[in-house]
């Protein structure tokens, strides 16, 4: 059984050096002037009920249009809102009248296609530049040069440019919602992976609350993809470049950050990771094997430590393992190093929590009653 333990140490350990590496080769922004540049944005928000939790980003959007040129177009699609949604909208759009803004209101969705990715057809469809940036409404980017960001990141070489966001748990939070500590480490994890292999020139995923990708990219997969793409309810982003490979090249910046809420409940994030894992049926093999492998050897390392006990090899071996971790996710720069360790010493306990949500996902006789 020591064995098992050993080969299973060693087998996380080999990825949680190759993400490590491949965080510290992220591509970081060169300094370049943000004042007016000739490329041209349009940056593209759905919002569904949203007017509790829109309002930070929609300050934040009339504080950043001076920090960029009017060659930026700002498309907002209100998505069957039944609050009060369309007036802040409305309101927005005053403020910034000397700039391009467009409003669409949709009051109904076409029954085959996942409400929200139709919503953000249609908001792509109407803009008039090349580059599409992208954030939810719950979202804040953390810095006014956050177009110009995602401008400089590119340099030409990829059709869609990553940034990583942050979170805003406190410990009060996780005092009062101590489910809060299951997200927090969701969070590390899925950066740490999405860093990782990217680093290594490697796409894997992207995060919908921080990215741009080119118009015609998405417009070409809407209509060449199949069905699945269209209404499937979650992994839109990551599906969006397994299904296109060869077609999309990814960068990813560690310069390039936004702060997110976090779920209102649990039952909000069970959801959406039930929607994340089932999307992962389709990832290219390379992927569902590592992915495979990462949480086969979780699973095998906790079994192992408790058959075994602690002995004068696994408590060595567990503090090395907590220490690594913690250390891969300090070093996303997404969060302090208090909430690192943090994370990682609940490894286990989020390992169980995606095992878990990963059978009850592959039993679901229909996806569609989520």
């Amino acid at each position: 059984m020591e064995i098992f333990l050993l080969v299973s140490y060693c087998l996380y350990v080999s990825f949680m050096v190759f993400w490590l590496v491949g965080i510290l080769r992220l591509r970081v922004v060169r300094k370049r002037n943000t004042g007016c540049s000739n490329r041209k944005n349009t940056l593209v928000i759905t919002f569904h009920n949203e007017e509790k939790r829109a309002k930070p980003l929609l300050e934040w959007i009339v504080n950043s249009v001076k920090n960029v040129d009017s060659t930026n177009q700002l498309v907002m699609v209100d998505d069957r809102s039944t609050d009060g949604t369309f007036r802040l909208l409305k309101e927005l759009a005053e403020k910034l009248r000397h700039r391009e803004t467009v409003i669409i209101r949709i009051h109904r969705t076409p029954g085959n296609i996942d409400p929200r990715k139709y919503a953000l057809k249609e908001g792509i469809k109407v803009a008039r530049n090349k580059w599409i940036l992208r954030t939810d409404a719950d979202t804040i980017p953390t810095s006014l040069n956050w177009y110009r960001l995602h401008e400089f990141a590119d340099e030409g070489r990829s059709n869609i440019v990553g940034g990583l966001w942050t979170m805003d748990i406190s410990f009060g939070m996780l005092i009062r919602k101590p489910w809060l500590l299951l997200v927090l480490a969701d969070w590390f994890v899925v950066v740490t992976h999405m860093a990782g292999w990217t680093g290594w020139n490697i796409g894997y995923m992207v995060s919908g609350k921080n990215m741009a990708l080119d118009k015609w990219l998405f417009l070409h997969c809407w209509h060449s993809l199949p069905a699945l793409w269209k209404t499937n309810r979650g992994g839109d982003d990551d599906l969006l470049i397994h299904m296109c490979d060869g077609k999309v090249k990814v960068v990813v910046s560690r310069d390039i950050y936004v702060k997110t809420t976090s779920p209102e409940s649990f039952k909000r994030f069970w959801k959406s990771k039930g929607r994340h894992l089932w999307a992962g049926k389709w990832y290219r093999p390379c992927f569902k094997i590592c992915n495979s492998l990462f949480w086969l050897s979780c699973l095998g390392f906790w079994t192992g430590l408790l058959l075994v006990g602690f002995t004068y090899m696994s408590v060595p071996l567990t503090l090395s393992r907590i220490a690594l971790t913690s250390a891969v996710f300090y070093f996303t720069g997404v969060g302090s190093f208090v909430f690192a360790v943090i994370a990682a010493l609940l490894e286990p306990v989020y390992a169980l929590f995606v095992l878990t949500r990963m059978l009850s996902t592959l039993t679901l006789k229909s996806w569609n009653r989520w």
